[in-house]
């Protein structure tokens, strides 16, 4: 059965609770910003990948390249553009460096702004599919 970056985000919520589990706290860090990351590929048309670009810096600028463009939503893809780094480096620690302490405050923070990435890749698909119905319903525009 296939599963979306809400199913994911989900789990991260429930690892979330477990605030005297720094390995929760972490996985839960993980698995919001991979919700994120996730749901804003789904979101924005793919770039092509440069060099060593990795694939989650393709989605970063493909939300960037978005809210550059004359784009519904494109004020909220700037907002994810910008969220997306952030939460990498919140994800990178978290993952790697196990030496440093994760807290439930560094968790509830990445899932806060996950749900926000989330809730805003919903908005810019609502615009979007508001400006094509308009486009059918009057070709001239």
């Amino acid at each position: 059965m296939p599963t979306s970056p809400r199913d994911i985000y989900a789990l991260a919520e429930q690892l979330g609770k477990e605030e005297n589990n720094e390995a929760a706290l972490r996985s839960a860090l993980s698995r919001a910003y991979y919700a994120a990351l996730l749901e804003s590929e789904a979101t924005f048309p793919q770039g092509t990948r440069l060099g060593q670009e990795s694939s989650h810096a393709v989605i970063s600028n493909s939300a960037q390249a978005y809210g550059r463009g004359a784009n519904p939503g494109r004020e909220h893809a700037s907002t994810i553009a910008l969220w997306l780094p952030k939460m990498r480096r919140a994800r990178n620690n978290a993952d790697y460096h196990l030496n440093t302490v994760c807290t439930p405050q560094d968790a509830q923070g990445v899932l806060a702004r996950a749900l926000a990435v989330l809730n805003l890749c919903d908005k810019i698909r609502s615009r979007r599919a508001a400006v094509e119905a308009a486009k059918a319903d009057n070709p001239l525009l």
